[in-house]
């Protein structure tokens, strides 16, 4: 008998409790738990920027802004993050919602700003 979860792990009675198992589950629950905080962090992000006009950006975690959560007039359009943050000097690339990561650009400012054109400049936005 087999059961698919949420996350597309697959229980099919095969876990042998083998060292190499026991290791592949855990690296697997701490990418979903890293993924499911970087999602909160991000709603709290948007949910402060709610109201906002033009561009408006907000860090995911206030101890490291190395990511941004984007908005154009209210409007959640993606995120900014900083490549390499322990290097110098500073690279910024723009991540649009659903889309791939873009750019080089030398502050998280100019990033917001070329994410914002081409969210306004692609079909469907209003």
């Amino acid at each position: 008998m087999s059961a698919v979860y949420d996350d597309n792990v697959f229980d099919d009675n095969r876990f042998d409790g083998g060292l190499d198992d026991e290791t592949t589950v855990v690296s697997r629950a701490e990418a979903i738990l890293a993924h499911a905080t970087l999602v909160t962090h991000e709603e709290f992000a948007v949910r402060s920027l709610e109201g906002t006009f033009g561009v408006a950006f907000a860090p995911l975690f206030v101890e490291a802004p190395v990511i941004h959560a984007v908005t154009l007039e209210g409007r959640h359009i993606g995120r900014v993050r900083r490549l390499n943050p322990h290097h110098w000097p500073e690279r910024w690339v723009a991540v649009p919602l659903g889309g791939a990561a873009y750019g080089c650009f030398d502050s998280a400012v100019r990033a917001a700003e070329d994410l914002a054109v081409m969210t306004a400049a692609s079909p469907g936005w209003n």
